[in-house]
C-alpha cells in the first residue's frame, strides 16, 4: 500500500507516519513512496495502531522507542503512565479510580495482561475514540514548517535564480532588463525554473539547504536523517515547480498554492516530500537575516535593472566604444535609426529587416560626426547640421539624436552614478527647447548646442522635429552645433 493508504488506515497524517519512520518504528517505505507505488504493508499498518494507541494514552517516545528494545514491559510502561496520573504507586488489583478514558484504557490493559507484541490495539482505539479530546500529539510530526515560512524560502531561491539570468543577460548579451517583451519574460520564467531545478539539488545534497531555507531557519533530511541524493533532490525540486508553483503558470500557480497550503495546515506531507522531510532550527536571527537579504536582493536587482539603462562602457572611453554606447541605447530607448555608427564617426546603413526605422534628418543623410581622442581616449563629440534650402518641408527628430549622443558619452562618465537620477538629468538638459539651443557642464563634460534658424518653426513631438513656417516668405535657413568636450582636455 502507499504511504497516503497506510496513514488513512492508520488514522494519521502521512507526516505522522515519516516522523514514526525516523523515529525507527517501521522500516521506511520505498524511497520514492507513493510515486513508484510504496511497499507498506499490514506489518507497518499493526506497527502503527501500536505506536497510536501508547501516543494516544500519553506514552512518550522514549518509552516506546524501550518496548520496542525489549528493555521494558508494557505492563511497566502503563503502570508508569498510570503512577504519573495519581502521582501514587498503583495496582492492578487496588481500588484506584480512573480519572479519564485514557487512564480507564490503562488500567484495562493492564488487567488484560496485554503484551506489547501481541496486542490489538484496535478495539482500544475504539475506546478511547468516545473522547474527542484524545489524539495524536501535534509534535509527532517532520513537517511543522507553516506555509508561509514555506512560501518565502521558496521565492527568495526563486529570486536569486531570476538574478542569476539577469546577470548572465547582461553580462553575455548587455539585455535591456526592463524592455523584455512579453516573450522574453516567458522565457525568463522558464529558464529560471529550469535553473532552480539543477541548483537547488546540488544544494540539498551539499548543505541540506538552500540560501531561503537557511535563512528562515530550515534544512531539509530524508527519511534516515541524512542530505538528500541528488536524485532525491532532483525528484523533490521538480515536484515542488510542478505541483507546489504550478509551473509559475498564471492563475494555475495560484491554485497550485493554494492547495499546498491546505496540506501544509492539516499537518500533512506534501506530494513531494514522500522522500524527505523538512527540519526546524530555533534561532533569534533567522527573521532579521530574512529581512536584510531581501533588502540586500532588491538592491542587487535594482542596480542590475539600471545598470542595463546606461551605456555598456564608462570612464575613458574609446571612439569605438562610445559607438557601442550609443547603439545599446539606441535598443535601450526603442530606437532603431536604420544605421549604425561607425567608430570614425560616419553612419553604415543597416540590412533592410521589415521593421520601421525611425528618419533622423529627413533631408537627407546623416551627419558625419567630428570625434577627436587623445591617446586613444575619446575627448570631445561634435555634430554639425546645415540646412539651406526650402525643399525640406521637415527636419525631424532633432532631439532624438542629441539625447543619444550626449547618454552614450556624457552618460558614460565614471561620476554618473547607478543609483541616482543622473542620467534622467542629462537627458533633461540636451533638450532643445523652441529652438534656443543650451549649454551645460556636467561630470567633467561641456555640452553645447547652438542653433541658428529662419523660417523653420519647432514641435516639442515626435522626437523634436522643424517644420516650414507657411506664412514666412523669406529663404528657410537651419544651422545646428553640438559639441560634447572633456573639461580637461
Amino acid at each position: 500500500m502507499t504511504i497516503e493508504e497506510l496513514a488513512q488506515r492508520a488514522g494519521m497524517s502521512t507526516a505522522n507516519v515519516r516522523f514514526y519512520e525516523q523515529c525507527g518504528f517501521i522500516s521506511p517505505g520505498n524511497r520514492y513512496g507513493a510515486a513508484y507505488g510504496g511497499n507498506y504493508d499490514t506489518d507497518h499498518l499493526d506497527t502503527l495502531l501500536k505506536v497510536r494507541l501508547l501516543r494516544e494514552l500519553g506514552i512518550s517516545i522514549d518509552k516506546i522507542k524501550e518496548l520496542f528494545a525489549n528493555r521494558l514491559t508494557l505492563g511497566q510502561v502503563l503502570e508508569e503512565r498510570l503512577n504519573q496520573s495519581s502521582g501514587s504507586s498503583v495496582r492492578v488489583s487496588s481500588g484506584f479510580a480512573p480519572q479519564n478514558i485514557s487512564e480507564i484504557v490503562c488500567r484495562g490493559l493492564m488487567v488484560n495482561g496485554e503484551e506489547f507484541e501481541s496486542l490489538d490495539p484496535e478495539p482500544y482505539l475504539r475506546q478511547l475514540s468516545s473522547d474527542p479530546h484524545v489524539d495524536i500529539p501535534k509534535g509527532d510530526s517532520l513537517y511543522s514548517a507553516g506555509p508561509w515560512r514555506r512560501y518565502f524560502a521558496r521565492i527568495l531561491d526563486l529570486s536569486l535564480c531570476s538574478l542569476l539570468w539577469g546577470f548572465f543577460l547582461w553580462v553575455a548579451f548587455r539585455t535591456n532588463l526592463l524592455g523584455r517583451t512579453i516573450w522574453e519574460d516567458i522565457l525568463d520564467t522558464a529558464v529560471e525554473l529550469i535553473l532552480m531545478l539543477f541548483l537547488e539539488p546540488l544544494l540539498l545534497h551539499a548543505f541540506g539547504t538552500t540560501p531561503g531555507k537557511f535563512l528562515l531557519g530550515m534544512k531539509v533530511r530524508d527519511i534516515g536523517g541524512d542530505k538528500l541524493s541528488y536524485s532525491q533532490g532532483l525528484y523533490r525540486t521538480f515536484g515542488a515547480i510542478f505541483w507546489g508553483m504550478g509551473l509559475s503558470i498564471p492563475i494555475y500557480s495560484l491554485f497550485r498554492l493554494w492547495k499546498s497550503r491546505k496540506i501544509c495546515l492539516r499537518g500533512e506531507a506534501l506530494p513531494w516530500e514522500d522522500t524527505s522531510h523538512i527540519e526546524l532550527y530555533k534561532s533569534r536571527w533567522h527573521v532579521p537575516a530574512f529581512i536584510l537579504s531581501n533588502c540586500a536582493l532588491t538592491l542587487i536587482v535594482s542596480v542590475l535593472l539600471l545598470r542595463s539603462q546606461m551605456p555598456i562602457h564608462r570612464g575613458d572611453i574609446t571612439a569605438a566604444e562610445f559607438a557601442e554606447n550609443f547603439a545599446h541605447m539606441e535598443y535601450v530607448t526603442g530606437v532603431d535609426l536604420g544605421y549604425t555608427l561607425a567608430s570614425d564617426g560616419t553612419w553604415e546603413e543597416d540590412e533592410p529587416d521589415g521593421q520601421f526605422n525611425l528618419s533622423i534628418f529627413s533631408y537627407g543623410a546623416l551627419p558625419t560626426l567630428d570625434m577627436t581622442s587623445d591617446n586613444g581616449e575619446l575627448t570631445s563629440v561634435s555634430m554639425h547640421v546645415y540646412v539651406d534650402t526650402g525643399e525640406n518641408e521637415y527636419i525631424s527628430n532633432v532631439n532624438t539624436i542629441i539625447e543619444l549622443l550626449s547618454a552614450s558619452y556624457v552618460g558614460a562618465q565614471s561620476d554618473v552614478r547607478i543609483l541616482s537620477n543622473d542620467l534622467a538629468h542629462i537627458l533633461r538638459a540636451s533638450k532643445i527647447d523652441d529652438l534656443l539651443g543650451f549649454t551645460f557642464s556636467a561630470y567633467g563634460v561641456d555640452v553645447s548646442c547652438e542653433i541658428d534658424s529662419r523660417g523653420y518653426e519647432y514641435w516639442d513631438s515626435l522626437g523634436g522635429y522643424l517644420a516650414l513656417d507657411d506664412d514666412y516668405e523669406g529663404e528657410p535657413y537651419f544651422s545646428l552645433v553640438f559639441s560634447m568636450e572633456k573639461e580637461d582636455a
